[in-house]
């Protein structure tokens, strides 16, 4: 699953901060970036070696964190009224 509830909501609220185009627009370039990683996905594996697909990794997951972090936050800061 390419896109779930989660990306669904993420695009929401995004089309309410950023509005529509831009979110329009960056959802269709991760779409190709996830279309290009899953087409290469073997040669960039073989590029990158194990070592480098467990950095990456740990980047990315780094990276959702604070991405849901940032949500977290602002669910709370609008249900308390700040």
């Amino acid at each position: 699953m390419i896109v779930g509830p989660a990306v669904l909501t993420t695009l929401l609220t995004l089309a309410r901060t950023h509005g529509y185009l831009m979110t329009v627009v960056g959802f269709g370039l991760n779409l190709v970036s996830v279309w290009a990683a899953l087409r290469w996905a073997a040669l960039i594996g073989r590029v990158l070696g194990d070592a480098g697909c467990r950095a990456i990794t740990k980047i990315l997951s780094l990276v959702l964190a604070a991405i849901a972090v940032t949500f977290v936050r602002r669910g709370l800061m609008a249900a308390l009224g700040r």
